[in-house]
């Protein structure tokens, strides 16, 4: 489901969890604002295509994704 967020509400996510202890594993992501956020560095962001965002991964643990910001 491809969803868009209206002017003036905040930052744009491709994926965002609220959960701790999560892993966010091969997705891809592409759009404009963050690619994948996570509530903090208990989440980890793996293996993940992501393009298009000003940020690639906030917020998490991050191993070998691959992210283009263009």
């Amino acid at each position: 489901m491809r969803r868009q967020a209206r002017s003036g509400l905040g930052t744009t996510c491709g994926i965002y969890t609220y959960f701790e202890r999560v892993v966010v594993r091969n997705n891809d992501v592409q759009g404009n604002g963050v690619g994948v956020r996570c509530f903090n560095t208990q989440a980890t962001a793996r293996d993940n295509v992501i393009a298009g965002f000003a940020i690639g991964v906030d917020g998490c643990l991050s191993s070998n994704n691959t992210v283009n910001t263009n």
